[in-house]
């Protein structure tokens, strides 16, 4: 089914590609005229591959796979054209071609080309062995050639047909294709490589294939390579060329960590899923939620809505999940995703939590998460959103032990030399989602569950008891100055334990707040603490639990955050700022 929708979906596309050709970058034209010399050598720009520069251009293509000689007629680089970088087996092949197509193709340009090369092409200055190069004969490119698009499918054929055990797809007869029912020659190799994947590991190639011709394992009954998954190879160039479409085009791809996801809709839509899922915008967001109250209809009807995730491993492509289902569907899923991870921040300039920030907050920051998080992990995620499924509940544990090595739901950051910590809002909602489902409500307003609020409220105690020393550091401060945050705070030395084991710190921890609030107290700067360890204390009961799971740690740190949320509000009233965490918890950290 995956790869019908993708052959329809490039059949459905207006994009004049001739079978066998592909859209690459060139660097260098050389023009010819009518009589075989040379006019002049063109440097043309405006499109870029890598550090590669130049136009794109529809050219003949030939998939290459090890040592083989497999020269692109007409658009391939300087070693295959003129030999450059002592490429002489290259170069002996790119001529062998060449002839081919003068003489079986007829093609006037072949020939003209062919003699130009052969008397030794005296002016190449400012080629490199790098460059794509390209030709025009008489002002004709020859790619653009109708007899050459119709005779290089059957060059490419012939040229890499090979011996071996398959008696039953073999010789070029058409046989019938398993993706479309359609006749046609079936593909021994995929034509075109995949592009656009992460790569599994730096060693592992850029381009990756749907069935590795060196898989023996994948061999049996005597039929070798894609023999055993009998595709057309027009289906086969459909499919590729449809992925790669997708995977190049910003807008139907999102690449988190070393999955990439591609999506399409069957007709043509203005919904930018992609942009909505990973770069919310609080007004997109806004009239997403909105919508099931409008009594209109959503927009897009029936219109059917495909997402299809993807990795690499090694050279092969892995395909990891596939969603099918409608453009209605969809927006209704993403409303109730955006109210599963909405986090109060009590801040009007808060924005929605991204997806590959929710993914990225499981790791220390973004760099250590591009190179560790497995593809398995955004997966998840998108599926979650897209469905509107239970999030698994192993990310919860992910969640928990990194708020355990931060001593906290934070992250850290570089300023200039200094390190600092700030609240991390992905993951606190990422742990608020998982915690929510399948209540559909906030699980800070429905607490059923006496140990869930005992738990937040452990949370909320740690908090207040980190605000007492942080105030009690900063009480001789002028009036109007800005707070610093002292490097040792109460949570960032004790958080691993009272998140764990409340019961085995809090006691210590609240006797050794008395001599700050007895300072606080006699310079009338109390701001209600006792109260606020009154209220908590007894919202608590008579002890502290003993342990808390996994998910009631969980919870720990939503009471935690509420609590440094209500504090900072707290203090913005009174004009008092925070150098630090304050500030970044509106910012979009990991």
């Amino acid at each position: 089914m995956i790869l019908q929708r993708l052959v329809e979906f490039w059949e459905s596309r207006d994009t004049g590609l001739p079978s066998g050709y592909q859209v690459i970058v060139v660097s260098k034209v050389i023009r010819l005229t009518a009589n075989g010399t040379l006019r002049d050598v063109l440097s043309p720009s405006g499109d870029k591959v890598g550090t590669r520069e130049g136009m794109k251009l529809k050219v003949p293509h030939i998939s290459r796979t090890g040592s083989a000689l497999r020269p692109r007629l007409f658009a391939d680089d300087a070693g295959y054209t003129f030999g450059l970088g002592d490429q002489v087996a290259k170069h002996a092949a790119y001529m062998k071609a060449l002839t081919a197509c003068a003489e079986e193709a007829g093609s006037r340009g072949a020939r003209i080309i062919r003699g130009w090369l052969d008397k030794g092409a005296d002016s190449i200055d400012g080629i490199t062995p790098e460059d794509v190069v390209t030709f025009e004969v008489d002002g004709i490119s020859p790619c653009d050639d109708p007899t050459i698009r119709s005779w290089w499918p059957s060059y490419v054929a012939k040229l890499t047909a090979k011996p071996g055990p398959s008696t039953t797809y073999g010789g070029g007869n058409l046989h019938r294709c398993l993706v479309t029912g359609r006749e046609d020659r079936l593909a021994r190799r995929m034509p075109v490589k995949i592009k656009g994947v992460p790569k599994s590991s730096p060693a592992a190639p850029a381009e990756l294939s749907l069935a590795p011709s060196e898989m023996v394992s994948g061999y049996s009954y005597g039929l070798v390579e894609a023999y055993n998954s009998p595709i057309g190879e027009g289906t086969a160039e459909s499919i590729a060329n449809g992925l790669n479409y997708l995977l190049a085009s910003e807008r139907h791809r999102l690449k988190i960590g070393k999955a990439a996801y591609v999506y399409w809709t069957r007709t043509e839509q203005e919904f930018d899923f992609f942009k909505l899922l990973n770069q919310p915008q609080t007004e997109q967001v806004a009239a997403i939620l909105k919508t099931p109250f409008t009594g209109k209809p959503i927009e897009g009807g029936e219109s059917n809505f495909f997402v299809l995730s993807l990795s690499a491993n090694g050279p092969r492509m892995v395909i990891r999940d596939y969603h099918e289902t409608t453009l209605p569907n969809v927006k209704a899923a993403l409303a109730k995703w955006f109210r599963r991870i909405a986090l109060d921040t009590g801040s009007p300039d808060s924005r929605p939590v991204g997806l590959d920030h929710l993914a990225a907050s499981l790791y220390r920051d973004r760099e250590d998460a591009r190179k560790h998080m497995p593809a398995h992990i955004p997966t998840a995620l998108l599926a979650s959103a897209m469905r509107g499924t239970p999030i698994p509940t192993y990310l919860l544990g992910q969640a928990v032990k990194r708020n355990l090595a931060m001593q906290g739901p934070f992250y850290e950051y570089m300023v200039g030399r200094e390190t600092r910590r700030s609240i991390s809002l992905p993951r606190l909602a990422l742990i608020k989602a998982i915690l929510n489902h399948p209540l559909e409500e906030d699980i800070m307003e429905t607490q059923i569950d006496p140990k869930d609020r005992q738990a937040f409220n452990c949370g909320r105690l740690l908090a207040v008891l980190d605000g007492i020393y942080v105030h009690f550091v900063n009480a001789d401060k002028a009036k109007g100055a800005k707070w610093s945050r002292p490097r040792s705070t109460v949570s960032a030395r004790y958080y691993g334990s009272a998140s764990s084991s409340p019961a085995s710190v809090f006691g210590t921890l609240i006797q050794g707040s008395r001599p700050h609030l007895t300072k606080l107290r006699g310079q009338d700067k109390d701001f209600g603490y006792e109260l606020k360890l009154e209220e908590i204390a007894t919202a608590i009961g008579a002890e502290f639990p003993r342990t808390l799971d996994v998910r009631r740690q969980g919870v720990f740190a939503l009471g935690y955050y509420h609590q440094v949320a209500s504090d900072r509000a707290a203090r913005a009233k009174r004009g008092i700022q925070l150098d630090d965490t304050d500030e970044a918890i509106e910012g979009e950290s990991v």
